[in-house]
């Protein structure tokens, strides 16, 4: 076996991605927090007037 250094994790692996979430069903906001927690940075657009059924 050689001895080999250790690789340094990178970090987070979607960081530096942008997300916009439109998504207005339970689906969306599921996927947007997984994103959101593998690094990407997540936008959330929502209508000003919807209430938000996903809260």
């Amino acid at each position: 076996m050689t001895d080999a250094a250790p690789s340094e994790d990178p970090g987070p692996k979607l960081r530096g991605l942008k997300v916009i979430d439109c998504a207005t069903l339970f689906a969306g906001p599921m996927i947007e927090t997984l994103l959101g927690d593998f690094g990407a940075d997540v936008l959330e657009a929502e209508h000003r007037l919807a209430k938000g059924c996903a809260r």
